[in-house]
C-alpha cells in the first residue's frame, strides 16, 4: 500500500470520526446533526474511493474492492443508494477479471441499487454486465435469472425490442441446459409482450423450437446463423453456434425420432440434472 493511499484512507477514518461526532447527542446537545453526518459520511466515502483508485494502479485488487465496498455501504446507509451503486460497480469492474464471481454479485447489488432510484437504464446495464460474466462461467442455471431482471427492466422502460433479445437469449440457455419444455414455455410466455407474436424475434424463436420439435436440421441451421441471434451478444451467439442440430431417423429404429440439439453440457459447471426424461 503506498503513502498516498494510506493518507488518503486516514482521511476517511478522520471523516468518520466526524460523522459519529455529529450523530452523537449529550447534556447539551439534544439532537443529531444529522445533515453534517451525512456531509461527513460522503466525504468519508469520497476519500475511500480516492484511495482504491490508487491501490487499483499497484495491483491491490482485493484491498481496492474491499474499500470501495465500504465507502458503498456509507453511501447507501446515509442516503445516496445512486453514489452507492456507482462505487460498487467500479469495484466489479476492477476484479472483473481476477474474481469474476465477486464482480456478478457486485454488479447485481448495484442494480438493486439503481432500483431504488428508479435509474432503470443503469440498472440494466448492471444486470447486463453480470450476465456476461455468468455465461462465460457457464453459470447458466443462475444467468437465466439475471436474465429475467433484464426483461422486466426493459419492459418498465417500454423497451420491447430489447426485450425480445433477452427472451432470445434465454431460449438459447434452456437449449444449451437441454430443457426444451422450459424453451418452448419461455416462448409461450413472451407472446404476452406487445408486438412479440409480429416481431422477427417472435418468429425466428419459434421457427427454431418447431425445427428441433420435427428435426429439421436445415431451419435450425437458418435459425443459428439468423442475423438476430448473431449479433444479439458474443457469449448467446457462442452458445448457438455449439448446439447440436436435430436429426431424424428412420420409423423403425429404436432410437428416438428427433435428434438432440438439446443435450447438456457436460463441460458446463452447473447441476442442470436430467433435463429431458
Amino acid at each position: 500500500m503506498s503513502s498516498r493511499s494510506e493518507s488518503k484512507i486516514r482521511e476517511g477514518l478522520q471523516y468518520l470520526a466526524a460523522a459519529e461526532k455529529c450523530i452523537k447527542t449529550s447534556l447539551f446537545k439534544w439532537s443529531a446533526d444529522w445533515e453534517g453526518a451525512a456531509s461527513d459520511y460522503s466525504k468519508a466515502a469520497k476519500s475511500y474511493e480516492q484511495a482504491a483508485l490508487m491501490l487499483k494502479e499497484l495491483n491491490c485488487i482485493d484491498e481496492a474492492v474491499d474499500l470501495l465496498k465500504q465507502a458503498s455501504s456509507m453511501l447507501s446507509e446515509h442516503g445516496s443508494p445512486a453514489s452507492a451503486a456507482q462505487a460498487l460497480n467500479r469495484a466489479a469492474k476492477i476484479c472483473e477479471a481476477t474474481k469474476a464471481e465477486t464482480a456478478i454479485d457486485l454488479y447485481l447489488r448495484a442494480c438493486e441499487l439503481h432500483k431504488i432510484e428508479e435509474k432503470s437504464n443503469e440498472a440494466v446495464e448492471c444486470v447486463g454486465k453480470a450476465a456476461r460474466l455468468q455465461l462465460k462461467l457457464k453459470k447458466y442455471t443462475n444467468v437465466l435469472g439475471t436474465m429475467q431482471q433484464q426483461c422486466e427492466l426493459y419492459q418498465s422502460m417500454e423497451k420491447f425490442p430489447s426485450v425480445f433479445r433477452a427472451i432470445i437469449a434465454m431460449v438459447i440457455v434452456y437449449l444449451k441446459l437441454g430443457d426444451k419444455v422450459a424453451a418452448d414455455n419461455c416462448f409461450r410466455s413472451a407472446t404476452e409482450y406487445p408486438g412479440f407474436d409480429t416481431s422477427e424475434e417472435g418468429a425466428l424463436i419459434e421457427n427454431l423450437l418447431d425445427s428441433i420439435t420435427e428435426g429439421d436440421s436445415e431451419t435450425f441451421q437458418k435459425c443459428i446463423r439468423n442475423p438476430i441471434i448473431l449479433h444479439n451478444d458474443n457469449e448467446i451467439a457462442k452458445l448457438a453456434r455449439d448446439l447440436r442440430p436435430p436429426t431424424v431417423v428412420l420409423p423403425d429404429s429404436n432410437a428416438s425420432s428427433t435428434g438432440n440439439a438439446l443435450e447438456p453440457d457436460d463441460n458446463n459447471d452447473d447441476d442442470v440434472g436430467d433435463a429431458l426424461n
